[in-house]
């Protein structure tokens, strides 16, 4: 994506910033593809997300993305 377009989207929150980026351009009306991608399993460690933590890891995506569609399609657009 080209610099200024997502440079529009101001990343307000600590974490998620893509899925903040991905609200915010869909508000501009930018166009928005879907390519495909290829996951290798990890050689070593543990998931940083498992058991209890995935929900409240979803509820504060959940935040989030409600925060950002908030902002950015039913307050009328970005405040700078």
């Amino acid at each position: 994506m080209r610099a200024d377009l997502a440079c529009s989207v101001p990343l307000i929150e600590p974490q998620y910033q893509s899925s903040e980026l991905l609200v915010g351009l869909a508000a501009q009306r930018a166009r928005i593809l879907e390519v495909p991608m290829t996951m290798r399993r990890r050689r070593s460690g543990t998931l940083s997300k498992k058991g209890s933590r995935t929900l409240v890891y979803g509820a504060h995506y959940t935040r989030v993305m409600v925060r950002t569609w908030c902002r950015e399609y039913a307050l009328g657009g970005r405040r700078r």
